[in-house]
This record gives C-alpha cells, structure tokens and sequence, in this order.
C-alpha cells in the first residue's frame, strides 16, 4: 500500500463531501431536491473515475467512457436513489481496468465487496437533507479508499500503455548522443 495513495483518497472523499453539499444547496431551487443530488453524482463520476488511471492516456479514456455513461445515465432522467447503482458499477469497471493489480476474479471480488459496503453505508447515512446526502457521498468514498489498503498494484500483469510507450521511445530518441 502507498501511503500517498491513501491519503489522496481519504482527501478526495473529504472533498467529494463538501462538494456535494455546496452543488446541491446552489442546484436545488433551480432544479429539485432529487434532481440537484443526480446531477452532483453524475459529474462526480468521471472525476472521480480519473483518479484511478496512472498515464495521461488512461486518464482520457476513463474520463471519455464515463463522460459517455454519465451522459447516457443524464438522458434516461433517472431519480436519484435508482443512479447510484449503475454509478457505482461503472466506478468499479473503471477502477478494476486502471490498475489491474489482481487477476480479473479477485479484482470484480473486491469490487463488489467495496462498493457494495460503500453503497450500504452511504444509503444507512443518506436521508432528506443536503447534509445527509454530504455524509452519504463521504461514507461512499470513504469504504472506496480501502481499495489503498487492499494492496499495491502488480507490475506483472499491468499493461503497457501505447501513450507512455511512446513517451519512452521519444524520450530514449532525444536523449541518444548524435
């Protein structure tokens, strides 16, 4: 585990939660109590995706797959509650193809027990309130920075990026003698 990595979750929770509070108070007398909190959740979704890819190339297909998920998620004009489980999902796929620790079995394993847990906790802390919903969003990311303490990723079966390859080859070429 990478002490860095979890202190960098514990911090994006934090932030998560603070955030939730301030876009849902500013968002619900212009579109609704429910709709404030599914719009908060479908923007987190591809930052908080990001997160979890270690090259600028991984970055921008997360950021790209679920920019797409959230905007299909956006167009359906689901209620809050009924969101939080295909966000989660899509959270999940995305962290299990970023960092390919495990093999596939123990990474969807750890997965459905950390979301799972995280969608429990954050639904026990959630109630009517803008607060609630801050404490709920905390709660969720807070179970999801035990991701940190599961384990550091594998370098075996990581798989090399083309972006980061490419890097490499430039790099190697401008720093040969002539």
């Amino acid at each position: 585990m990478k002490r860095g990595e979890l202190s960098s979750a514990l911090r994006f929770a934090l932030l998560a939660a603070l955030s939730a509070i301030v876009v849902v108070v500013a968002l619900e007398p212009l579109v609704g109590h429910g709709r404030a909190r599914a719009l908060f959740a479908l923007a987190l979704l591809p930052v908080a995706g990001t997160r979890f890819a270690g090259s600028f190339g991984a970055r921008a297909r997360a950021l790209f797959g679920l920019g797409v998920t959230s905007l299909a998620l956006w167009l359906g004009h689901f209620p809050w509650p009924y969101l939080a489980l295909p966000l989660a999902g899509a959270l999940g796929v995305t962290r299990a193809l970023c960092t390919r620790s495990r093999s596939p079995a123990q990474a969807l394993a750890l997965e459905v027990v950390l979301l799972g847990a995280g969608l429990l906790l954050g639904a026990l802390c959630d109630g009517w309130s803008t607060l609630s919903f801050g404490l709920s969003v905390w709660a969720f990311f807070l179970v999801q920075a035990a991701h940190a303490l599961a384990g550091s990723a594998d370098e075996t079966h990581a798989p090399i990026d083309p972006f980061e390859r490419a890097r490499d080859q430039a790099l190697e070429l401008i720093d040969r003698d002539p």
